[in-house]
């Protein structure tokens, strides 16, 4: 029992290590993300982002789509969960994604992952899911950071955003994700 716990202090103690150690992360600012959805809205055919957001435009209304149109919303971890929100959120017509996950694809992973397949195995998690929104929904912005959240680089990754997901087991990147939110 005392080298099991032995062994479980010495992982924490890599993962704090590790999470102190992460470089500085520049995210883009929010009016920036904007403004790539813009450009992006000019190069696509008018109708086809219509189309995709009918019902929602029918459900919600002119305000709230367009409120959801200029929102920015931080995903924090493209695994299982993480990948379906994006998939989903980019879909209904969210303006801005931000994309935040250090990891890679794995062959393990292909089971859980909204959109990856056997030739993204290698790659980011975040930038597979960013590549497969702009097929489907190309007037989205998403941005990819590949990083682990911690407490240095949370006001980086998490500014402007009107909403934050954390779909992530790292309580560490947890912890320091709810503590910008909630101050």
């Amino acid at each position: 029992v005392a080298t099991a716990v032995a062994v479980a202090a010495a992982a924490a103690a890599a993962a704090v290590a590790a999470t102190l150690a992460q470089p500085p992360v520049k995210a883009a600012g929010k009016a920036e993300l904007l403004a790539q959805r813009e450009a992006a809205l000019r190069r696509e055919p008018a109708d086809l982002l219509g189309e995709q957001l009918s019902r929602n435009w029918s459900f919600l209304g002119d305000e709230a789509q367009g409120a959801l149109s200029r929102s920015l919303v931080v995903i924090v971890g493209l695994g299982a969960s993480g990948s379906q929100a994006a998939a989903l959120l980019g879909r209904c017509g969210v303006g801005c994604l931000r994309l935040v996950d250090p990891a890679d694809v794995t062959a393990d992973s292909l089971a859980h992952h909204a959109v990856a397949t056997a030739a993204d195995v290698g790659r980011g998690r975040a930038e597979v899911s960013r590549e497969a929104l702009r097929e489907t929904v190309p007037a989205l912005a998403a941005e990819v950071c590949r990083a682990r959240l911690c407490a240095s680089n949370a006001p980086s990754l998490l500014r402007g955003a009107d909403l934050v997901l954390l779909c992530i087991r790292d309580p560490a990147a947890a912890a320091a994700g709810l503590a910008y939110c909630d101050g």
